[in-house]
C-alpha cells in the first residue's frame, strides 16, 4: 500500500525559509507583505506551522499554492 502523503510541518518550514531567501527580506519586511506580524513570521519559520488562514496569505503572496507549502505538491503552482 502506497504511502499517503500529508502536511509536513518540516516541509513547510523548508519551503517557507526558500521563499524567504529567495526574495530577499527581512522578517519585518516579510510580515508586512504577507500581512501578519513579525512574531507569527518568526515562528512559522522556527517552530510552530501556520494557521489555514496564514497559509493561505503566505501562498497567496509568494504566488505558490498552499498544496506545494506543505508538501503535498512538488509543483509551486
Amino acid at each position: 500500500m502506497a504511502k499517503r502523503k500529508g502536511f509536513d510541518p518540516r516541509v513547510f518550514r523548508k519551503r517557507f525559509q526558500q521563499l524567504c531567501k529567495e526574495t530577499r527580506l527581512n522578517q519585518m519586511q516579510l510580515a508586512a507583505k504577507i500581512g501578519l506580524t513579525q512574531a507569527s513570521v518568526s515562528r512559522y519559520l522556527s517552530s510552530s506551522p501556520p494557521n489555514v488562514n496564514a497559509l493561505a496569505r503566505i501562498a497567496q503572496s509568494f504566488g505558490v499554492s498552499m498544496d506545494w507549502l506543505c508538501g503535498l505538491k512538488d509543483q509551486r503552482k
